[in-house]
């Protein structure tokens, strides 16, 4: 779970850059949340040891916008972040602690730097 997420932070861990290209063009195989309904997103972020604030974050912005996941999905998602107990092994267990400390300082820095930003905009 969330080996996409995985493999860029652990080569920003590794101090290695990479280029996400926006532009590029995909298809689904199969429709996006269309079997799984986004419990998978939750999941993801907890195996990925995501700060809570950012986990907040996002399903309020899916949550507000409708976007990605629609409505529902972020609530599947939020539900799934809550209450899910990875496994001890294998694709649905916790990652190495050091790249779940790497995201979850890497998180609390973008939040100390949007709070600091907000502060300066008053």
């Amino acid at each position: 779970m969330g080996y996409e997420s995985a493999i860029l932070y652990e080569a920003s861990r590794c101090g290695y850059s990479y280029n996400v290209i926006s532009d590029t063009k995909f298809e689904h195989i199969r429709p996006l949340g269309k079997t799984h309904k986004f419990y998978e997103f939750g999941a993801s972020m907890r195996t990925l040891g995501y700060h809570p604030i950012f986990a907040l974050g996002r399903f309020l912005k899916y949550f507000i916008t409708g976007e990605i996941t629609g409505r529902l999905g972020a609530i599947y998602m939020l539900y799934y972040y809550l209450t899910y107990t990875p496994k001890s092994v294998g694709y649905d267990s916790m990652y190495d602690y050091h790249i779940r400390h790497f995201i979850r300082e890497n998180q609390v820095q973008r939040l100390k730097s949007l709070i600091l930003r907000i502060k300066k905009g008053r």
